[in-house]
C-alpha cells in the first residue's frame, strides 16, 4: 500500500497544471447552494447494480412521518439538488468519483433518480441516459437559475449531452464534437447556455442559443469565464483569454462574442477573479512584483496596496461585502495572512489594504503547503474562514499557532478566532464554562485555552473528516458546529451551539455528529457520524435550543450515514439522511418529517425581541454591530411551537452613536498593546515610502484637507456622532510653500536686498 501511494505522489508530480496567482470564493447564484455531494469512498463497494428504486418503506418514526427509499445503488457519490421553487423535484445523481489521476483509472456508469412528490419516492430514470446502447458516465448536471425546468446533463467520457426542459420528464441526447468540461447559462434566456471545452489543447469555448440543436465556436484559448452585469445591468459574458506571451487578455461581449466581436477589459494579466460587482485581476510591475487590481462594474482598474514589506506568491479573494473587500495573501509556503480593503472605489488612485489577520491558513495550489499531504490530495485552493450568515461583519477563521515540523501539518497546529466588525479586531472564541454534563470545563482565555471550531481542513483531513460551520438567514444568531476545546484543533470533538452570533457558546452533543436546523431555527437535528461512533438507526431532535434532546427511529436496522440535509433555506422541519447497510453498500435516502414533535403553532406572545452584542475583557457594548443595532423578533427556547413555513420574521433597525469599536487602523499604522491602539508604523513608511501624514499633491494654499489620527472608519459601518471625533482625521490648513520673492531697499551708497 506504501509503494502505490509514493507511485500516485510521483505520477501527481509529472501532472502538475500551471498554477493561478488569483483564487476566491464563488459566489452562490441562489440564496443558499441547492446542490450537495455525499461521499461513501470509505465503505466497502462492490459492483455496480441496479435496480428499479425500491418503494417506499411505511411510516416508521413515532414522532415524526418518515419515508424511505432503497436505490438499491453502490456507487460511491451521490449528488443531490433541490429544484426548490415550490417544484417539488429532487434530482440524485449515483457517480464515481473523479480519478485522482486522469487516465490513471476509467469511471463507470452513471445513474440518475429523480423525484417528483419532494423525496417521499424516486423514480430511476438511468434508461434515459444510453450512448449508443451504453449506460452514460455523466460527470455532473446543471440547472437553469430562473426556469429551473432546465437541465444540462454532462457526459465529458462519451462527448454529450442530455437535456430536458420538464424537470427530466424526458431527455434529449446530443452528441458533441467537443468536450463539455463546464456548462453555464444565460440568466435571462431559458435556451441559451455556453461550454468550456478543458479537454481540447486549444480550450474551445462554445455558445448554443436553441438549447443544444445548434453550436457557434466563439472563441479559443479561454482559460476561464463569468457572467457580469454591467453598470447597465446588460449581461456580460467574460473570457480570459491565453496569449502567446503565457499572459492573458480580459476580453467582454454582450452578444455572446457573435462574429467574434468583443471589447479588451485589460491586458498582460495573470490571472482573473470576479467577485459581486468586482473584477479582480493579477499582474507583475515592471520589477517583476506580483500586484493586484480591482474596478467596478468594468470601470477603471485600481491598484490595491497592502501595508506589509512581504512580496506576494498569490492572491485569494474571500469576501466582497458591499464596498469592502477581505483578501489573503500567500507570501510563502507556510506564511498567508489576511488584509481588509477601505472602500474599493480607492483614493488617490489606490486601494489601500491593511492588516486583519496574520497566519490564516490558506491552502493554494502550488504556492502555500507544497510539501504537506495536502498538496498530494487536494487540489481546491481554500480558506479556512467562515462567514455567519444573517449577520454583517462576523467571519471565524482559523489560524496558524504553531508551525508543522516537515510534512506533518495537522489540527494541532490550527487555532480558531472570531471577529465582529469585519475584520478589523480577532479574538479567540470564549469556550462553554460547563461541558454537556455540567461538570466545568477550567477553560478560560487567559490560559490559552479557548473553543476551537472545524471548517474545511477539518472536513479534509483523513483522521477527522468532520462536519463545517452551519448558521442560517432563516435563523440569525444561531451557529452550529463541531469543536474542540483547549489550546489548538486537536482534542476530543463534540458539538457546540452559539445562541447570541458567536459571543457565547454551549456543548450540546459528544463526539461528531451530522447537524442540521429547520423552523427557522426552532429545531435542531443531528445524527451519528459513522466514521467515529458506528451506525445508527436514530435521529435526535431538539426544539428548545438544544437543552434536552430526544430521539427517534426513522429505520428498522441501522446504517451508516453519509450526511444529514434540509431542503436550502432551514424554513421547514423535513430532513433527508443519505446512508447506506453497513454490510453492504447501497444507497437509502431516508426522509423525516418531524412537524409532529411542535404539539402547537406560535402566536406572538411565544417571542421576544433579541439583539446580537460586542464585548471584550475591556469593557462590554450596547448591542451594535457595524454602527447599527438590529434587533430580532425570536422565539422563546420554552415556547416549544412551530414557527411554521409562513413565519416571517420581525425586524428592526436603528443606528448607533460611534465608538471605537467603528474604526479600524488606517494605512500606515499598527496595532499596539492591550487594549489596542494603533500607532504609526515607522519600518512601512521606510519599506515602501508612505507617508501618512504628507499632505496631499492637490492641496494649495488656502484650502484643508484630512490629517488621519491613524484610525478609519470601518467600511460599511453607518455609526453617527459619539466620540468619532477621538478617531476622524482632523482638518488642517494646507501648507504655504515658501516664496523665492525678494524685497529690495536703498542704502547710501548701494542698493541690497
Amino acid at each position: 500500500m506504501e509503494a502505490l501511494v509514493l507511485f500516485l505522489f510521483a505520477v501527481l508530480s509529472t501532472v502538475q497544471c500551471e498554477y493561478k496567482t488569483l483564487h476566491g470564493t464563488v459566489d452562490d447564484p441562489g440564496e443558499r447552494t441547492k446542490t450537495f455531494v455525499f461521499d461513501a469512498k470509505d465503505t466497502e463497494i462492490a459492483n455496480h447494480r441496479s435496480k428499479r428504486a425500491a418503494a417506499p418503506a411505511a411510516d416508521l418514526a413515532s414522532d415524526g412521518i418518515t419515508k424511505i427509499n432503497h436505490l438499491n445503488d453502490t456507487h460511491k457519490q451521490l449528488m443531490v439538488h433541490w429544484v426548490g421553487e415550490k417544484s417539488n423535484v429532487v434530482i440524485c445523481l449515483a457517480r464515481d468519483p473523479a480519478p485522482l489521476i486522469p487516465g490513471f483509472t476509467t469511471m463507470g456508469p452513471s445513474n440518475v433518480y429523480i423525484s417528483y412528490d419532494d423525496g417521499d419516492t424516486y423514480v430511476n430514470k438511468t434508461d434515459s441516459f444510453k450512448n449508443n446502447g451504453s449506460y452514460s458516465v455523466l460527470e455532473k448536471f446543471y440547472n437553469h437559475p430562473k426556469y429551473n425546468t432546465h437541465f444540462v446533463f454532462t457526459d465529458i467520457t462519451n462527448n454529450s449531452l442530455f437535456v430536458t426542459t420538464d424537470y427530466g420528464q424526458s431527455f434529449r441526447r446530443i452528441p458533441l464534437i467537443f468536450t463539455p468540461s463546464e456548462v453555464s447559462f444565460h440568466e435571462y434566456y431559458p435556451s441559451t447556455f455556453v461550454l468550456l471545452d478543458k479537454n481540447d489543447t486549444s480550450n474551445k469555448f462554445w455558445v448554443t442559443e436553441d438549447f443544444g440543436k445548434s453550436f457557434r465556436l466563439a472563441h479559443e484559448f479561454v482559460k476561464s469565464f463569468f457572467w457580469f452585469k454591467d453598470s447597465d445591468e446588460n449581461l456580460q459574458l467574460i473570457l480570459q483569454r491565453s496569449e502567446p506571451n503565457n499572459m492573458s487578455s480580459i476580453i467582454y461581449s454582450k452578444t455572446l462574442f457573435k462574429n467574434r466581436a468583443s471589447q479588451i477589459y485589460a491586458t498582460n494579466v495573470k490571472d482573473f477573479f470576479l467577485k459581486g460587482d468586482y473584477l479582480f485581476t493579477t499582474k507583475n510591475n515592471s520589477k517583476g512584483d506580483l500586484e493586484l487590481y480591482v474596478s467596478y462594474k468594468l470601470g477603471r482598474q485600481i491598484l490595491c496596496v497592502f501595508n506589509t514589506t512581504q512580496k506576494a506568491k498569490s492572491f485569494f479573494v474571500v469576501d466582497v461585502t458591499g464596498s469592502r473587500a477581505l483578501v489573503v495573501i500567500s507570501h510563502s509556503n507556510v506564511t498567508s495572512h489576511l488584509y481588509v480593503s477601505e472602500n474599493l472605489a480607492g483614493n488617490d488612485g489606490k486601494v489601500k489594504f491593511t492588516l486583519s489577520l496574520e497566519n490564516i491558513f490558506a491552502f493554494l495550489p502550488g504556492t502555500t503547503w507544497q510539501d504537506s499531504w495536502l498538496h498530494h490530495l487536494y487540489d481546491e485552493a481554500f480558506i479556512d474562514i467562515y462567514k455567519v450568515e444573517g449577520l454583517s461583519g462576523i467571519y471565524i477563521a482559523s489560524k496558524l499557532i504553531s508551525k508543522p515540523v516537515g510534512s506533518s501539518l495537522g489540527p494541532q497546529h490550527l487555532g480558531s478566532v472570531i471577529t465582529f466588525d469585519h475584520g478589523a479586531t480577532w479574538r479567540p472564541i470564549q469556550p462553554p464554562a460547563r461541558d454537556l454534563e455540567g461538570q466545568t470545563t477550567a477553560c478560560v482565555l487567559a490560559r490559552n485555552c479557548s473553543l476551537h471550531l472545524s471548517q474545511k481542513f477539518g472536513q479534509i483531513f483523513p483522521d477527522t473528516r468532520s462536519v463545517s460551520i452551519l448558521s442560517s438567514k432563516s435563523a440569525p444568531g444561531i451557529i452550529m458546529a463541531t469543536g474542540v476545546i483547549g489550546k489548538s484543533l486537536k482534542g476530543h470533538y463534540g458539538v457546540y451551539i452559539s445562541l447570541d452570533a458567536g459571543l457565547t457558546w454551549r456543548h450540546i452533543l459528544r463526539e461528531l455528529y451530522f447537524f442540521n436546523m429547520g423552523d427557522h431555527g426552532g429545531i435542531l437535528t443531528a445524527v451519528k457520524y459513522y466514521k467515529t461512533k458506528g451506525e445508527t438507526r436514530h435521529i435526535e431532535y431538539s426544539i428548545n435550543e438544544g437543552k434536552q434532546w430526544k430521539k427517534t427511529a426513522f429505520h428498522n436496522e441501522e446504517l451508516k450515514l453519509y450526511g444529514l440535509m434540509t431542503e436550502p433555506g432551514e424554513n421547514t422541519t423535513v430532513f433527508t439522511m443519505f446512508g447506506s447497510l453497513p454490510e453492504h453498500h447501497q444507497w437509502i435516502i431516508v426522509k423525516v418529517d418531524l412537524k409532529n414533535v411542535f404539539n402547537r403553532t406560535c402566536k406572538p406572545n411565544d417571542y421576544k425581541m433579541w439583539s446580537p452584542s460586542q464585548s471584550t475583557e475591556f469593557r462590554n457594548y450596547i448591542p451594535c454591530v457595524l454602527g447599527e443595532q438590529i434587533t430580532y423578533e425570536k422565539r422563546m427556547p420554552d415556547a416549544l411551537c412551530l414557527n411554521g413555513l409562513d413565519y416571517v420574521r420581525v425586524v428592526s433597525k436603528q443606528k448607533c452613536g460611534c465608538d471605537v469599536n467603528d474604526f479600524e487602523c488606517d494605512f500606515g499604522f499598527m496595532k499596539l498593546g492591550s487594549p489596542a491602539r494603533c500607532v504609526f508604523d515607522k519600518n512601512l513608511t521606510k519599506a515602501v515610502g508612505y507617508d501618512p501624514y504628507k499632505p496631499p499633491s492637490t492641496c494649495k494654499p488656502g484650502s484643508f484637507y484630512n490629517r488621519t489620527k491613524g484610525y478609519r472608519k470601518i467600511s460599511g459601518d453607518i455609526c453617527v456622532g459619539g466620540f468619532d471625533f477621538h478617531y476622524l482625521p482632523d482638518m488642517v490648513p494646507c501648507p504655504v510653500e515658501p516664496i523665492d520673492d525678494f524685497l529690495l531697499f536703498a542704502q547710501r551708497e548701494r542698493i541690497s536686498r
